[in-house]
């Protein structure tokens, strides 16, 4: 039996980093939400939603998108919370669809049943869940639970790191010179990375996780639960608690409590808090998350088209793929900055995709997408890599 880890419509709470990716493809964090269901469960996941993301989906994970069931399968929603709780409620088995306020988290259906409950967008229906719900039964009020916005991926990403700080990779000492407070024990180095000495890690926290090829600059400080990904740079960085750090990011400045994407760049001084930023973006110098109002009041963050009070005191913007914000820029707390778009000066507005935007202009202009899609190009070509079709094509599609 398969599992097909679907989206529903509320895949869009979590634009602009679900514009150009699957919902499972979000990080929580050492690894995404697919990784951790591939560790949770025996079937084999296939992804299933947004009809435009097939290929670019079908590239990074070398899976079936969308296909045809022919038997028995388990739906699983892309964005459960992968935790002990959702793996309890896996291990049970339970026959009826399991829901929370009214969502589906999971069910077991028939090649009859699934065929009514996929929409002509590929997305898993309100509709088809309620009728689905009829037919088999609930059981609600079970401890596995979805993430219903973008922030609470954010929020709880130190409880992940700690949740999943365990690493059975061979381990390195920390340098001779550095400064370790806490348990040693909290403090994985792989024996492939490179901690240079004068570094230092506060452990009281939770652990500091530093993955293969990475590179830890002297002077540089990490405070657990943090993650530092494969070939990731750190300059001097100042990184707190409840940061992950993508693969191949170069890091520089301070980050806290924030989910940097792979590939993207922040290499000097500033600031990003509470923040998700997507794969491929570049944070020239200087540039400044607000994370807190000053009045100390709660971020509103805009979803769905109206303002939500988020009820939280500190929430950082979130920012799409391959986004570009120049030196000395502001962004003003749960600002969005979308896909491809290029920021400079104050942003105090959210940004769509595709678009220039200097602080003056509220709606901003729009860009040319060849000229954002060759910017693109240059920047993955001094990584030696290149955009491919599928990643393109999901990009203009956003």
């Amino acid at each position: 039996m398969r599992a097909l880890v679907f989206e529903d419509d509320l895949c869009e709470r979590f634009a602009p980093l679900t514009l150009t990716r699957h919902v499972s493809q979000l990080v929580w964090g050492t690894r995404t939400i697919w990784q951790s269901l591939q560790r949770l469960t025996k079937e084999e996941l296939v992804p299933l939603g947004r009809n435009y993301l097939a290929d670019v989906t079908r590239e990074r994970l070398h899976v079936e998108y969308n296909p045809e069931v022919e038997e028995e399968v388990l739906l699983v929603n892309g964005r459960v919370r992968p935790d002990a709780q959702f793996e309890r409620v896996l291990r049970s088995e339970p026959k009826s669809a399991v829901l929370f306020r009214d969502r589906l988290v999971m069910a077991r259906l028939s090649k009859q049943q699934f065929a009514t409950v996929v929409g002509e967008a590929g997305l898993v229906t309100p509709r088809a869940v309620a009728r689905l719900a009829k037919e088999l039964g609930t059981s609600e009020g079970h401890d596995a639970t979805l993430f219903e916005n973008i922030w609470e991926i954010v929020q709880s990403n130190g409880y992940a790191i700690v949740l999943q700080g365990h690493n059975e990779k061979e381990m390195a000492p920390p340098p001779r010179l550095s400064n370790v407070k806490g348990p040693s024990s909290n403090l994985m180095i792989s024996a492939e990375a490179e901690v240079e000495e004068i570094t230092s890690f506060d452990l009281s926290k939770g652990p500091v996780i530093i993955d293969d090829g990475a590179h830890i600059e002297a002077f540089s400080q990490v405070a657990g639960p943090s993650y530092i990904g494969p070939k990731a740079r750190l300059h001097a960085a100042l990184i707190r608690s409840g940061t992950t750090i993508g693969e191949e990011c170069r890091i520089g400045g301070e980050v806290e409590n924030s989910i940097m994407m792979s590939y993207t760049n922040k290499s000097h001084h500033g600031y990003v808090g509470d923040s998700i930023v997507g794969e491929w973006v570049n944070l020239g110098a200087g540039s400044t998350f607000s994370n807190l109002k000053n009045t100390y009041g709660s971020v509103k963050m805009e979803v769905d088209g109206k303002k939500i009070d988020t009820n939280l005191v500190k929430l950082g913007p979130m920012v799409g793929d391959m986004a570009k914000v120049s030196i000395g820029c502001m962004v003003f707390a749960g600002k969005k900055i979308g896909v491809g778009s290029q920021v400079m000066n104050l942003v105090r507005d959210d940004v769509p995709s595709f678009t220039l935007y200097d602080g003056r202009n509220s709606h901003g202009v729009e860009l040319k997408l060849e000229s954002a899609i060759l910017t693109q190009q240059r920047m993955m070509d001094r990584r030696g890599m290149a955009l491919s079709k599928a990643g393109e094509r999901a990009s203009l599609s956003s």
